[in-house]
């Protein structure tokens, strides 16, 4: 099982300059972020010569690019066009991710509609992807539908349903856990056992939740940012039902640095912090299983 570092943690660097954070921190590599305008990501038009440039530097250092995050959403728009350009975007990423040597893309639901629109969206949001996943297979790549507020994979049920619409063997489920219990969703173990069956990757962040608030992904009062296992979500629960179920994908430490600085230790210290409750975590597991 790898430990990859989001470049979420790293809004300071370069995707170069997160890798030597990741060794440091004794990772296994990155799981990079796709969007323009960021300065720890790699373009969504970057050339593929950009990527393959940013795959030596990982392998010079024994590290990997495990993942990729691109940010696109308009895989569900009502105008063909928009869904045209947002495969081709996907597809795209795909093109970065195979030069990469990431195994998987980050795949957003769709953006967030009303839920009268839910029923003709999805089968616009499951057609786009649809679309992009046999030119992933193709490539041996994966996309993965995250759990996420603003998409349409904003609750662990809608999530498995668009992942069931899709129905391509390379499509999987980005399991975030805090994030579905940040937004007042479901919360472990239902969040997992709806979705066990998908889940290619892991998320993991932990957030300390203010008593008496409403949960909700816009509502940043409810709760702080924390290091794993410093806060309110069960990570040494999840990770259990996790590796019971047979999961040895991989984990990804996706620190919010870039959203919340305010709130968080330097992320050399906070991720550390981290990466050795976690290695506790996988320890105790094992020491059960021998």
């Amino acid at each position: 099982m790898r430990l990859l570092l989001h470049t979420m943690a790293t809004p300071e660097l370069d995707p170069v300059g997160a890798l030597d954070l990741a060794l440091e921190l004794g990772l296994d590599g990155l799981d990079l972020i796709c969007q323009a305008g960021y300065r720890c990501a790699i373009a969504p038009d970057a050339p593929i010569e950009a990527a393959r440039a940013l795959r030596g530097e990982a392998d010079r250092r024994g590290l990997v690019i495990g993942a990729l995050t691109p940010y696109e959403k308009r895989f569900n728009s009502p105008v063909e066009s928009e869904r045209d350009a947002a495969v081709a975007s996907l597809r795209h990423a795909i093109d970065l991710a195979d030069a990469l040597g990431a195994g998987s893309v980050r795949v957003f639901g769709g953006a967030e509609v009303a839920d009268g629109e839910w029923p003709v969206a999805v089968e616009l949001l499951a057609g786009s992807i649809r679309r992009a996943a046999s030119y992933a297979a193709e490539r041996g790549i994966g996309l993965n539908i995250e759990n996420h507020d603003g998409t349409m994979a904003d609750t662990a049920w809608r999530t498995c349903e668009i992942w069931r619409r899709v129905g391509e063997k390379n499509v999987g489920i980005v399991y975030d856990p805090a994030n579905l219990i940040r937004d007042g969703k479901e919360g472990f173990p239902e969040s997992l056992e709806l979705q066990a069956d998908a889940v290619r990757l892991v998320h993991v962040k932990d957030y300390s939740f203010v008593p008496g608030t409403e949960r909700r992904g816009t509502n940043e009062d409810s709760r702080r940012s924390v290091p794993a296992g410093e806060g309110d979500v069960p990570w040494e629960d999840i990770v259990t039902a996790l590796l019971a179920r047979g999961y040895d994908g991989d984990l990804t430490f996706e620190y919010e640095m870039r959203w919340v600085p305010e709130q968080l230790p330097p992320t050399r210290i906070g991720v550390g912090r981290s990466r050795d409750y976690v290695r506790r975590l996988l320890s105790k597991s094992a020491e059960r299983q021998a």
